[in-house]
Parts: C-alpha cells; sequence; structure tokens
C-alpha cells in the first residue's frame, strides 16, 4: 500500500479562533499526541525514528494526494494560514535553531 502523507506545520497566532471554527464544524477531540523522536547520525545526513506519530487517513486507506491537497489548501483558507505562516523545517530544526 502507498503511503500518502499530507501536511500542514505553520504558526498558529490566534488558537481560540482555531478552536471556535472546529466546534462550529463539530470535530471531535481525539487526544494528545505525544511523540518521541530519536536521531541518529549517518554519513548521508541526519536519520528521524519517530514514536508515537498520529495519522490521519480515511476508514478505507482510499483518499487520494489531490484530495488531501485541497482539503489542506481549504483549512489553510478557512483557518487564515498564509503561505508565511508556513514552516518549512522540521520541529526538531526550529528547536535547534536550524
Amino acid at each position: 500500500m502507498r503511503v500518502i502523507n499530507v501536511e500542514i506545520k505553520a504558526y498558529c497566532k490566534d488558537k481560540e479562533r482555531i478552536r471556535d471554527i472546529l466546534s462550529v464544524r463539530n470535530a471531535d477531540f481525539r487526544g494528545t499526541d505525544r511523540q518521541v523522536d530519536t536521531y541518529f547520525n549517518s554519513s548521508s545526513g541526519r536519520l528521524k525514528r519517530r514514536e508515537g506519530e498520529i495519522k490521519a487517513q480515511s476508514e478505507e486507506g482510499d483518499l487520494s494526494e489531490k484530495y488531501l491537497r485541497d482539503q489542506c489548501s481549504c483549512l489553510m483558507e478557512d483557518f487564515g494560514i498564509t503561505k508565511g505562516d508556513l514552516i518549512h523545517v522540521s520541529y526538531s530544526d526550529l528547536m535547534m535553531g536550524e
């Protein structure tokens, strides 16, 4: 099975506004994601092993890349996320100041 990962990483300027939007749409809280990342140095860079990651997918696993990208675009528009808000590095790189 081919895995398609489409994600948005962005700064959130107004968490309460986002919570209000989700509430109006009857989104349900599924829990807090606890992750542990372990990094390994290699000759070609860092290798990351992530434990505890939560993934979103359809029950049937049949969502196309176009559908997922369209969904991300809609959420960006609805939440007021601009291209300037997007984060293009990993969270660990942010923490390390890279």
